[in-house]
């Protein structure tokens, strides 16, 4: 299974790279492509990103997940925010997910919805996790932000991975 990404192609077995946000502070979009994985355990994960709004200081995006009669663990890993003109600058990004409808005998479990990342405890990783069981499909909303609000003006990025585990 191929994944289109930012105009390459990528191999895919378990994991698909979301993106990465871009944008001048305060930032807003995520610069990948809509992208969808599937397989055949029944499991179909689709991206849809938001439009930009320079107006907010987070980047948002809606993943439609469908299992047919199996489970699927979500778990989503984002990086710190790293200034792209002075890679020495790095911001703490806080990381959300919040399940929002439910279509069919799918069951969602929230194991861990919002995390930050700590650069001042060289934790540089913020990672949610979700558990999927049943049939049917599931909206998840997820939102990357920048925790600092006097973070350097200027360009940060940071990159988003989705690991999607059928047990």
């Amino acid at each position: 299974m191929m994944l289109r990404l930012i105009k390459r192609m990528i191999p895919v077995t378990a994991y698909a790279l979301l993106a990465c946000a871009v944008s001048a502070f305060p930032f807003a979009s995520v610069c990948a492509e809509d992208i969808g994985i599937g397989g055949g355990s029944g499991i179909r994960v689709e991206l849809i990103r938001h439009q930009d709004n320079p107006l907010t200081p987070y980047a948002g995006s809606t993943w439609n997940v469908r299992i047919n009669r199996s489970a699927a663990v979500l778990h989503w890993v984002a990086s710190s925010f790293v200034h792209t003109e002075a890679t020495h600058i790095e911001t703490d990004a806080i990381l959300s997910a919040v399940v929002k409808k439910q279509v069919g005998a799918i069951n969602i479990a929230t194991q861990q919805s919002i995390d930050r990342t700590n650069i001042s405890a060289d934790d540089r990783n913020a990672a949610v996790t979700m558990v999927a069981q049943g049939a049917g499909i599931a909206t998840i909303e997820l939102q990357i932000g920048i925790e600092d609000t006097h973070a350097c003006a200027g360009r940060h990025s940071t990159t988003v991975v989705l690991n999607v585990t059928a047990p």
